[in-house]
This record gives C-alpha cells, sequence and structure tokens, in this order.
C-alpha cells in the first residue's frame, strides 16, 4: 500500500493511499479493475486498510481518497467554508468536480490504458454523498473527463449510506427519528465526539425476521453486549493517523447537513439513470445487519420500494465498520459485485 497525492488543476491537493498494480497486470499484462473508495465521517481513508490484500486477490487496484480537510488533503478553504451554511448544493457539487477531475487525472498520471479494466466508486457512510453526487455531475464535468467514464465507468457501491443520502424524506408520523450522539445536546460536547467513536462503531440487534420492516423493529439507540464496538479492535498508536483529530468533524457534518433532501434524491436518481450507450451503471448497496438503525432502514426502504432496480447486499453480523471487522470471504464476494 503506497501513499500518494494528486494536485488538481484548481490547486487542491488531494492524498490517497494506493494498493498498486495487481501481480496479474505485472506478471501477464493482464487489465485490473480500478475502484476509487471515498471515506466518511470523522475516520480517513486509512480506514479500508485491511481491503487492500483482499482487493488484490480479486484483480483490483484499490485507491482510497482522503476528503478535504483529511489525511493531507487540502483543507476548505473560507470562502468554500462559508458555503457550508449559505449553498449547501453549491459545495457539494463542487466536491463532486474534484472527485471526478481526480479520477480522471489518476488515470492520466498513470497510464490512460488502465481504463479499458473498468472502474468503479465506492462511497463509505457520508462518502456516499459525494460520490452519488460525483455520478450524477459526469455530464457537467469536462469533455475529457466525460470521455474518461464513458470507456471504463462500471459501477457505484453504497456502503452504508445514510438514509438522507439517497434522498429519503423521513414522515415523522410513520418513520423514525434516529439517534446522532454528535447532535445530542445531553451528552457534554467536549464529549461527544468520543461518546460517537464508540457508538457508531458499535452492533445494534435489529429485527430483520418481520416483514414488511417498520421502525418498530429497528433498535435506534442502545447497542447490543453481543459484540465489542470495532474502535475496541484499534491500537491506540494507530487512531492518530486514522481519526480526525480537529473541529474538523463537526464541519464535516455541517456540510452535508446543509444539503436539501430534494437535491440529494435528485443526484441520487441521476445516479442510477447514469449510461455508458445503451447500459445503465450497476448500483449495489451494501449494508451491515447489526449497522445504526439509519443506515438498516435505508436498505430495508431500496428493497422496498427499488424492486431489485438497485441490489441489496446484507452483511451478516456486519456493523458500519465491516471493512474492519467483518471476513475476508465477506469482503472478497462485495469485491466481485463491485467489478460487475
Amino acid at each position: 500500500m503506497n501513499t500518494s497525492s494528486l494536485v488538481l488543476p484548481t490547486g487542491i491537493q488531494l492524498t490517497y493511499y494506493d494498493s498498486g498494480l495487481t501481480h496479474r497486470v505485472q506478471n501477464n499484462k493482464e487489465t485490473c479493475f480500478t475502484l476509487f473508495a471515498l471515506h466518511g465521517l470523522a475516520f480517513n481513508a486509512l480506514i479500508w486498510k485491511y481491503i487492500f490484500p483482499i482487493a488484490a486477490k480479486q484483480n483490483i487496484r484499490f485507491i482510497s481518497i482522503n476528503r478535504r480537510g483529511y489525511g493531507g488533503s487540502s483543507p476548505l478553504t473560507r470562502d468554500e467554508a462559508a458555503l457550508l451554511s449559505s449553498n449547501g448544493p453549491k459545495f457539494l457539487d463542487d466536491r463532486a468536480q474534484e472527485l471526478l477531475n481526480f479520477i480522471h487525472l489518476f488515470f492520466q498520471q498513470e497510464n490512460a490504458s488502465h481504463i479499458e479494466g473498468g472502474f468503479g466508486i465506492l462511497g463509505w457512510s457520508l462518502g456516499a454523498i459525494s460520490s452519488i453526487a460525483a455520478v450524477a455531475n459526469v455530464q457537467n464535468a469536462s469533455e475529457a473527463v466525460q470521455q474518461t467514464f464513458a470507456r471504463g465507468f462500471r459501477s457505484l457501491t453504497l456502503h452504508e449510506p445514510p438514509s438522507q443520502a439517497i434522498g429519503m424524506r423521513l414522515d415523522p408520523s410513520r418513520d423514525p427519528t434516529f439517534y446522532m450522539p454528535l447532535t445530542d445536546t445531553f451528552i457534554p460536547a467536549s464529549e461527544q465526539l468520543s461518546f460517537f467513536t464508540v457508538w457508531v462503531t458499535s452492533y445494534f440487534q435489529h429485527n430483520h425476521s418481520r416483514t414488511p420492516h417498520s421502525s418498530k423493529n429497528l433498535i435506534n439507540a442502545a447497542p447490543s453486549s453481543s459484540h465489542v464496538p470495532t474502535i475496541y479492535h484499534i491500537p491506540p498508536s494507530v487512531m492518530p493517523d486514522l481519526f480526525l483529530q480537529n473541529g474538523g468533524v463537526s464541519n464535516d457534518l455541517d456540510a452535508w447537513m446543509n444539503v436539501p433532501v430534494d437535491v440529494l434524491k435528485e443526484n441520487y436518481e441521476k445516479a442510477k439513470a447514469w449510461k455508458d450507450g445503451d447500459t445503465n451503471v450497476n448500483v449495489h448497496l451494501v449494508v451491515g445487519e447489526m449497522s445504526p438503525a439509519d443506515h438498516v432502514w435505508g436498505g430495508w426502504k431500496v428493497e422496498e420500494e427499488e424492486k431489485g432496480e438497485v441490489s441489496v447486499k446484507w452483511i451478516a453480523g456486519g456493523n458500519h465498520f465491516s471493512h474492519w471487522d467483518a471476513s475476508e470471504d465477506t469482503w472478497t464476494h462485495i469485491l466481485k459485485e463491485c467489478k460487475t
């Protein structure tokens, strides 16, 4: 796994981790599939570290990108930060174009012929929002970027997206109000982030067997005692390299909270409709059965309302951090789907 960076035409630097070319490419001159992964809130691109060797076995070059303000990627400028409250949709469109340009320039920098092996985007948690927006905005990118996507883009995988990320407008009279420690005013502000890291990496014992699914089948706040939260499996020595330590977490959350759900819904529908010629991009949803309620609810609703238009892969016994906790067999299957 190598660490590198790429400077966009705007001067923005994005750092990333790269599994490198697979042995089959190096030894047999084959092509490989390239998967660009985008992390979520608080935890940076290193959260994918255990997926790199699994991806290599599947002839996948795995690229995990640090979003703005994480892991050496350029922080937001003052003007960009001002958009957090004044123009959420513009902020989102700008981040989408950064991802599109990164992917195009990556192939130009490495070898444009690698596009022929195909590529996909994998957005985890909050990172799903800008991943969806990128695909929805390909038509607004430069001609060169559009050509790159026309040549090689194959799949969009949404790993544990918040329900809002896929445009679900909650009805207070029918749908649950999801618990979030970072907005819980009963927790002292100085302790919210520490509590969040334990809570979001916990396991929740939802009732998946009762259908049709309802909010009564969800555990909204209290973790199960059946599993140790993932955070306790991460060595303290690793945390400084893995976790955003400064006030950027609240800014990051605020950015996406200020994007209207109608905009997110429109992006989601555009992303699903993206075509390479006559072929739609394949959209996959991956959700752990024991993830926080919001993510499970989104998976249930996609299954019920989209009738197979988007495939849903449930990780048995998986939580929100299955890429750290789950087995190699589980992720081997997921990565195979990413390639289709």
